[in-house]
């Protein structure tokens, strides 16, 4: 994930600003840009056609101001992550999430819980070799195996059977958890963008 550092006029707004120099697909149209400040750090929200018609979500972490002293930059910003990648920025504003495309069912409900299940199985087991693995360092004993933590290989195989069964897992698991975080928060303060408002003249 790159980043970027440059001068923003003072006559542009982030949301503006961001909007201008983020890129995307060439045939992708960006819809709407939001910024959010949540207290711990600024973020930006791309809501994004793509160019078969799919709209989603991807999310930036962005700063203003000079990174060090003398520093002739006043504005920086990462590569925005798109939702089926399981960016962890969960900050989303309702009204985008709303705009989003509704995701296909799943190819095989049956073996993606099933995934589902075994992949939970893997975590609460390697999370247990782990904290096994501290409490013996902490009681200064011998530590347990570590060809008994759980095998990658296995982790991969139900992902590959996930990814089989329910190719837009990883976009379910992020709308879901963005929902669940705009219903429990007040929303932070935001500046919006639409596209053709922010469109440079």
């Amino acid at each position: 994930m790159g980043g970027y550092s440059t001068f923003k006029p003072d006559d542009l707004s982030d949301a503006q600003f961001l909007h201008q120099r983020v890129q995307f697909h060439p045939d992708s149209t960006v819809l709407t840009v939001t910024t959010v400040e949540t207290g711990a750090r600024q973020e930006a929200y791309f809501l994004v056609r793509n160019p078969q018609g799919f709209v989603t979500v991807y999310a930036c972490e962005y700063s203003t101001g000079p990174a060090y002293a003398h520093d002739p930059h006043n504005f920086g910003w990462r590569d925005p992550w798109g939702e089926a990648h399981g960016i962890p920025y969960q900050h989303c504003p309702e009204a985008l999430l709303d705009r989003l495309s509704p995701l296909p069912p799943e190819v095989d409900a049956a073996a993606a819980g099933e995934a589902r299940a075994q992949l939970q199985a893997w975590d609460d087991a390697m999370n247990a070799h782990n904290e096994a693995l501290l409490t013996a360092r902490a009681a200064q004993r011998p530590e347990p195996p570590a060809d008994q933590a759980p095998r990658l290989t296995t982790r991969d195989h139900w992902t590959r059977v996930l990814n089989d069964a329910d190719p837009f897992h990883a976009h379910r698991a992020w709308r879901a958890a963005a929902w669940e975080n705009a219903r429990r928060h007040a929303p932070p303060r935001l500046l919006t963008v639409d596209g053709p408002a922010a469109t440079p003249t």
